[in-house]
């Protein structure tokens, strides 16, 4: 570990901000599950397939991975904390909006590529017209190879050192690259998450924990662990075959072998290039093939590879107890933007209460942090809070206001139920400084803002009814339980409560008359009074009618203030008689 450090010491490195967009990439792989632990039976590799992957939408760090889908993106920046230390990780000349790593020597180390090339294994098949295509795509977009292998630069030696020590083919290494274009915080509607895009299920099969503090599918070391042991436990089931491994790893063993059981001729020596598959997957293993050909041989796709050095960059530091990421982050005289693309797996403002008890730092910093947090007093590792219940007062609407989940609160208070009275004192935690744009309310909240402030869109913050189902509020409003999953981060089976509130951003509806040719007809103006049904609410009328919420209460002061609209209720609406026109 010394040794390391002492390393390490060659290197200075500035955060300069991080971006995250949301894309849609037709080509990158769907979710899948793993997690950290014991080896995974032929029975829980089975059950994996029955989870399976949906359909891929990335939470992506910049606009290179949106081309890649060829979808509109938008992008925020986070700026980097002032005073704190300088984390650059710079790969080759220009430094940008990620992670780098630049040696401050003129003399480079030994080259990262130049190891992963000598544990090459795979026949990279660049005369087959699927590989081809792939990399006439990368040969085609070096810009988007220049972000994604700078974005890999904190995390691919770690990625090549484990790859290495598990004896696997140096490819695989290369696989977040497929997955996930090397972004942590990557996240896909299907409910895949991390470089390594597992889904809870495989998540839990592999022991990596994820509940509202932490998420160990975007952990770099717990994932990277997961993903070697899934992988080869997937190459031992097909008797050392990587490709068709590899294809399981995307869409499922089950999916493999039914493929395999289709074709007529010898099953037991099929090959990948053979099956009927999904075709994501037939595009999957040509991809990971042709970005492995290029970095074998990069000038025979006219690119030069960024030089990344082949020296460790962070270390896994023992906090003991729970603690505040503000105040770690000062203590490692870092940014809190910092700490969080070291730590993607932590959700909130403090590492979980019950552990991993640890935290992933730059190399250079890792020594000082651990003098810094001895001198400190275990009191003020994490702010809490003391709230005394009020009359009408619920665990839910505390944990709403106080932005925890109600688990956290029965958890922190010995509760076994969701019984509280008047009187009674919770102790809430809070955050010592802000919330992070890189923690998991901080990207939900810049996402869904700019959706709000999007001029074709509606933003209806919508309160959960008894006998609602995403199925049935996307019909209402005009959109898909696919797109409701997306804007709230959440899975598309996943259950909803009465009382939960959801964010809505459809499309504006258009009229199906086209007024604009009528240009004398004149703006009539009508108050209707509307019948309040099983399951409306102001955000579902505001809809329907095209009005905001506020003017509704507005024009409803007798029912503003009601916490739940009654099938029966009248309500007065004030609309434009052309926005009737359906």
């Amino acid at each position: 570990m010394l040794s390391l450090r002492l390393a390490a010491l060659c290197f200075s490195f500035l955060l300069v901000g991080c971006e995250s967009l949301s894309l849609l990439d037709s080509e990158a792989s769907p979710a899948r599950e793993t997690e950290h632990g014991a080896a995974v039976s032929s029975e829980a590799l089975a059950q994996i397939d029955t989870l399976h992957h949906g359909g891929v939408s990335l939470e992506a760090n910049n606009e290179a991975e949106a081309a890649t889908a060829r979808i509109p993106v938008t992008s925020s920046s986070v700026t980097a904390a002032a005073n704190k230390t300088d984390l650059t990780f710079s790969v080759g000349a220009e430094t940008q909006s990620d992670l780098e790593i630049k040696p401050l020597d003129s003399t480079l180390p030994s080259d990262l590529f130049d190891r992963m090339r000598s544990g090459f294994q795979l026949d990279h098949r660049l005369d087959h017209p699927r590989v081809k295509s792939q990399a006439a795509w990368f040969k085609r977009n070096p810009a988007y190879l220049d972000r994604v292998f700078k974005r890999s630069a904190p995390y691919l030696h770690h990625i090549v050192e484990s790859v290495e020590t598990a004896n696997l083919p140096l490819e695989i290494a290369l696989l977040p690259l497929v997955e996930s274009a090397f972004d942590p915080f990557a996240y896909s509607h299907g409910r895949a998450s991390g470089l390594w895009q597992f889904i809870p299920g495989t998540a839990r099969l592999y022991d990596l924990k994820i509940d509202w503090w932490f998420d160990g599918r975007r952990d770099v070391v717990y994932s990277t662990d997961a993903a070697i042991r899934y992988l080869t436990e997937l190459n031992n089931q097909f008797s050392g075959n990587w490709p068709l491994a590899l294809a399981a790893y995307n869409s499922g063993i089950g999916n493999v072998r039914k493929a395999i059981r289709r074709q007529s001729r010898m099953p037991d020596r099929a090959t990948f290039w053979d099956l009927d598959l999904p075709r994501e997957t037939e595009a999957y293993v040509p991809k990971l093939l042709a970005i492995s050909a290029l970095v074998q041989d990069p000038a025979a796709f006219d690119y030069e590879l960024p030089k990344i050095p082949d020296e460790p960059v962070f270390t896994e530091v023992t906090t003991v107890h729970q603690i505040d990421l503000e105040l770690a982050a000062r203590l490692a005289g870092i940014s809190v933007e910092a700490l969080y693309q070291f730590n993607p797996g932590l959700n909130q403002w403090a590492t979980h209460p019950e552990g991993p008890h640890r935290l992933v730092l730059p190399l250079q910093v890792a020594n000082d942090f651990e003098d810094q947090l001895i001198a400190l007093d275990d009191s003020m590792r994490v702010r809490w809070e003391r709230y005394v219940i009020k009359q009408g007062d619920t665990l839910s609407n505390i944990a709403t206001t106080f932005g925890v989940s109600t688990n956290v609160l029965m958890q922190q208070n010995d509760l076994t139920n969701h019984k509280i009275r008047a009187g009674q004192t919770l102790l809430i935690p809070r955050p010592i400084g802000h919330q992070s744009s890189l923690s998991a309310p901080g990207r939900l909240n810049a996402k869904q803002q700019r959706l709000a402030q999007d001029p074709n869109r509606l933003a209806i913050d919508y309160l959960v009814q008894s006998g609602d189902s995403l199925w049935k509020i996307a019909k209402e409003h005009g959109t898909s339980v696919r797109q409701i999953a997306r804007w709230n981060q959440i899975g598309e089976k996943t259950p909803l409560q009465v009382g939960q509130r959801i964010k809505l951003y459809p499309k504006k509806k258009e009229a199906t008359m086209d007024l604009a040719r009528l240009p004398d007809r004149p703006s009539v103006e009508r108050t209707i009074t509307y019948s309040v049904k099983r399951g409306d609410s102001f955000g579902r009328i505001a809809s329907r009618f095209q009005v905001s919420i506020a003017d509704l209460k507005a024009w409803n002061p007798d029912l503003a203030n009601v916490k739940y609209l009654q099938p029966g209720d009248r309500v007065r609406v004030r609309v434009e008689v052309q926005n009737l026109v359906r």
